[in-house]
């Protein structure tokens, strides 16, 4: 990465960050010019540079321009997929998630969906991720259990992760899966932690 791409991404994250909810549309409106002109430059389209946009427009809801840049930006189908689900969950759309569930699965790599669902781990609040592998249960995908393991380790700073391990568990237990050896040891260590036991 170019010294002129670094401070044009960092010029995204800086106009982003210093959003004001009264002045959000034009914070946003700075960004995109910042983006357009990483474009204009020939410069790298990738995730880095758009996400942050992407990401300003759902946490405000700002949904007509969300898809107006979604359309834009031409993002290839498992990445539009994971920005349709973020906005959807945001939103509380749990009638469009089993098939965004179902199409991210069927379009992305499985080295990329635990990706996607570490970043829901990162972004959101742990029990939407635990629901998203629900949804992905029920529409009877293959799932295996080492997609709980980045949702285990970030059990362990939330709040209420006692409640949180004891789902995890009988997602393990209802649907029959092999959890790892890693995904045991992580659960074995938070309920230690919490002097509890299953």
């Amino acid at each position: 990465m170019t010294k002129t791409d670094m401070m044009r991404r960092e010029l995204i994250k800086r106009s982003i960050g210093a959003a004001k909810d009264r002045v959000a549309l034009g914070m946003f409106n700075q960004a995109l010019n910042a983006y357009c002109a990483v474009e204009s430059m020939n410069m790298s389209k990738a995730e880095e540079f758009y996400g942050p946009l992407l990401k300003f427009l759902i946490d405000r809801e700002m949904i007509r321009e969300f898809y107006m840049l979604s359309e834009y930006l031409k993002m290839d189908e498992a990445t539009h997929c994971y920005y349709d689900m973020v906005l959807s969950l945001k939103l509380g759309d749990v009638v469009k998630l089993p098939s965004l569930v179902a199409k991210m699965v069927v379009v992305s790599k499985p080295s990329r969906l635990e990706m996607f669902i570490r970043r829901f781990c990162d972004s959101f609040e742990v029990p939407l991720t635990i629901d998203l592998v629900n949804f992905m249960l029920k529409c009877d995908l293959n799932v295996t259990s080492s997609v709980l393991d980045p949702i285990l380790k970030a059990c362990d700073k939330c709040n209420d992760r006692h409640y949180l391990v004891r789902c995890i568990f009988s997602i393990i237990k209802d649907h029959n899966l092999r959890a790892s050896t890693e995904s045991f040891g992580i659960m074995i260590r938070l309920l230690v932690k919490l002097d509890d036991i299953i």
